[in-house]
This record gives structure tokens, sequence and C-alpha cells, in this order.
């Protein structure tokens, strides 16, 4: 299983190899929330935000989902085009979606609700 962990919140997501994504407490590992099939294939990266109120998934199937840390709600969705292998989160509320040669750049507004 794929993992990510914020220490501030104290939170751990994780993704397998079905697309199933699931957000839980480090403190009682009780889950969250979680989406069955969240990505059509294997979750191949996770990154939360530096604010920890945002989760973004990568998957094979070439999407990147935004995703509410709080709620699970799928707040933003953008194609990359190719399996995703790593996903990194800017100060500056830049995502960057990297596979093989490919990287990708995309601005999540902070000044408008996401979800």
């Amino acid at each position: 299983m794929l993992t990510a962990i914020f220490l501030a919140h104290f939170l751990c997501a994780s993704g397998d190899t079905q697309g199933n994504l699931r957000v839980s407490s480090l403190l009682s590992d009780h889950t969250l929330w979680s989406v069955p099939r969240a990505h059509q294939g294997m979750i191949t990266a996770l990154a939360w935000s530096p604010d920890g109120h945002l989760l973004a998934s990568g998957g094979q199937d070439g999407q990147v989902l935004i995703w509410h840390a709080d709620t699970g709600h799928l707040c933003r969705s953008f194609c990359h085009g190719f399996q995703v292998e790593q996903i990194r989160w800017s100060p500056n509320h830049l995502l960057v979606s990297i596979s093989g040669m490919l990287v990708r750049v995309w601005f999540v507004q902070p000044s408008t609700p996401v979800c």
C-alpha cells in the first residue's frame, strides 16, 4: 500500500492496487473516510497540501484527483495523460505531477472554495 502521512493533523492516506483510497487517524487507526475505486487501477502517488486541507492522488489511469481532507469529497480532477509517478505541492498553491519525462503543473486557486 502506498501511504502519505501528514503529521500536523495526525492523518495517514493510503491507496492500493485496486484504486481504493483511505484516510485514517494515526492516533487510533480509525478510518475517517474512504473512496472505493477512486482511480481506475493502482493509486501510484499521494501528497498532502502544505496546509493539510487537501489531498492529491495520482493513478495508473493518468488522473490527478484533489480531495477535501476532512470529508473525502472530490474537489477537482486533472488529466495528466500518463501513469502518475510523483505528486508534489508547492507553498504557492501549485501542484506538480510527474511521469517519465512529462511534468505538468496545476494551479489550485486558494481564494475560492475548491469543494
